[in-house]
């Protein structure tokens, strides 16, 4: 562990830049809501069957995986019965946007799960990054501006989520019934092998 680091419990002194923060943790968990009700009109499952599944993944980036595998069975374009095609725009649309928050994510875990406190220089917060390739890691100073600027961006992006659940609600429900129409599997029967006999051994003669 980095020297001079004095580990904090909480913000009390800097009562602004503890409200950011909790700022941060409300916007995600509305991120993280929307993300939930793309999961479930892209499923068509009933709420609660969609919610079970969706809630026990328990990180981010589980949960944006679901959606991104369900994604493409639905909007991709199709060739022929059963085979997937083009991408859609709409699906360019739900791969962006899920992208992103991936990548925000590792911002919004550093200020969430770093442990935080302050340095021998001074009183003003800081942070241990202990995932970094440095084994004892180090301190880093937070800064209000750029912990708003985060926030900003999870608020920005809960929005598209709910501007894109709105322009993908009515095209969902054809597109299920579509997928109706392709859950028949043919079965075939596998052909009967037949096994050649083996031929009995000859008795060995005794010999005397």
């Amino acid at each position: 562990m980095s020297r001079n680091f004095f580990l904090r419990a909480g913000l009390s002194d800097h009562p602004v830049l503890a409200e950011e923060l909790g700022q941060l943790n409300v916007a995600w968990s509305a991120l993280e809501y929307r993300i939930f009700g793309l999961f479930e009109i892209l499923t068509g499952l009933p709420v609660p069957v969609a919610k079970a599944i969706y809630y026990s993944q328990r990180t981010t980036y589980a949960r944006i995986e679901l959606v991104s595998a369900v994604a493409p069975v639905v909007l991709r374009r199709r060739q022929g019965r059963t085979g997937l095609g083009k991408t859609t725009r709409e699906l360019k649309k739900v791969a962006k946007v899920m992208g992103e928050i991936g990548q925000m994510s590792g911002d919004r875990n550093k200020y969430v799960h770093d442990p935080w406190g302050s340095t021998e220089f001074g009183k003003k917060p800081h942070q241990l990054r202990l995932r970094s390739k440095d084994i004892h890691g180090y301190y880093e100073r937070v800064r209000l501006r750029e912990l708003r600027q985060l926030v900003l961006k999870i608020e920005t992006k809960t929005d598209i989520l709910h501007r894109l659940y709105d322009y993908l609600a009515p095209k969902l429900l054809p597109l299920h019934g579509r997928l109706e129409l392709q859950h028949e599997l043919t079965l075939v029967p596998s052909q009967k092998v037949v096994r050649p006999k083996r031929k009995k051994a000859k008795p060995r003669r005794a010999h005397h």
